[in-house]
């Protein structure tokens, strides 16, 4: 059971560690299937750290919450290309990627300065279970 820092059925789950969003990813995949609603040889996983820079090449100011006291409510930016929203800022997302003794964390924070944003590649890492509130993740469909 994630506790989030800021409660709302509009914003972003935050505080989640790594180890939380990847059996968030089986279960929904578990669930989907039982459903009939997953195409066979596809699951729900986290973006590898390539996945997630591809994603969101495109995303500039318009579509990143930063600077801010707390999360953004979801959607409130401008769409990437891809349709994807809030692919930069609002919470740091784990990733797929491995890191030493972690995992890779893309895309900044609420809290990430604009500075931040002018840099596609910055990257932060975590423990697997490591609960901090500017933490987050994004789920993407995969073939298996």
């Amino acid at each position: 059971q994630v506790t989030s820092e800021f409660i709302g059925d509009d914003r972003p789950a935050d505080s989640v560690t790594w180890n939380e969003a990847v059996d968030f990813c089986k279960r929904l995949t578990e669930l989907e299937r039982k459903q009939g609603r997953l195409p066979e040889g596809f699951e729900y996983d986290l973006p590898t750290d390539n996945q997630w820079k591809r994603f969101v090449a495109d995303a500039g100011p318009r579509n990143s919450v930063y600077g801010k006291g707390a999360t953004a409510i979801v959607k409130t930016m401008d769409p990437n290309s891809l349709g994807l929203y809030d692919v930069r800022g609002n919470l740091w997302e784990w990733t797929k990627t491995p890191r030493g003794e972690g995992y890779g964390l893309r895309g900044g924070s609420y809290k990430t300065s604009s500075a931040h944003f002018r840099n596609p590649n910055a990257r932060s890492f975590g423990s697997p279970n490591n609960h901090f509130h500017e933490y987050g993740f994004r789920v993407v469909l995969v073939r298996k």
